[in-house]
């Protein structure tokens, strides 16, 4: 089952998704990079059944009320 996001913030650019990766000393895994290409941060659909993959949902990268890139900055 392949998991998609809603209520995703705007769209990374490849810029902006390299730019994060220089946060870290190792190369972010590609999967990883692909998956926040399509959906930047956001939930799963709830759609009044069990939640599959046991998880409230990501933060995004950038934009939005709290990105990885304050909690990031935040924790250094």
């Amino acid at each position: 089952m392949r998991l998609v996001l809603e209520e995703s913030e705007k769209k990374l650019s490849s810029d902006e998704l390299n730019e994060f990766n220089r946060y870290f000393d190792e190369k972010i895994p590609f999967s990883f990079i692909d998956f926040y290409s399509e959906f930047n941060g956001g939930y799963p659909p709830d759609n009044g059944e069990s939640n599959l993959f046991l998880l409230g949902g990501f933060n995004p990268i950038k934009y939005g009320d709290l990105p990885i890139e304050n909690i990031y900055s935040d924790l250094i």
